[in-house]
């Protein structure tokens, strides 16, 4: 019996880097702030299009990781633990 092996695609580097900074600034809008977030570990790259962000979205997705994660404490911890994530996003 003879084996197949499928031809790979011969890419050269990463494709996406190669997109327009207005397309990758579409597509990381369209992530919760904590997916977007973690592409910065990716590259320098993938860190400097986090950073440059225009359209940042806090929505239920954001608050909803607070609500989770801090049940058990106050509310003010809850707030506290906001307040702090959303100032180190902006600065």
């Amino acid at each position: 019996m003879v084996r197949r092996v499928a031809p790979r695609c011969s890419v050269d580097g990463d494709q996406i880097r190669q997109l327009p900074v207005e397309i990758l600034d579409h597509i990381m809008g369209l992530l919760p702030i904590q997916q977007a977030a973690k592409t910065a570990v990716l590259s320098k790259v993938w860190r400097d299009v986090w950073s440059s962000l225009t359209h940042l979205c806090f929505d239920d997705n954001f608050f909803g990781y607070f609500q989770i994660k801090h049940q058990k404490e106050g509310k003010y911890f809850k707030l506290s633990s906001c307040l702090y994530a959303i100032n180190k996003v902006l600065l």
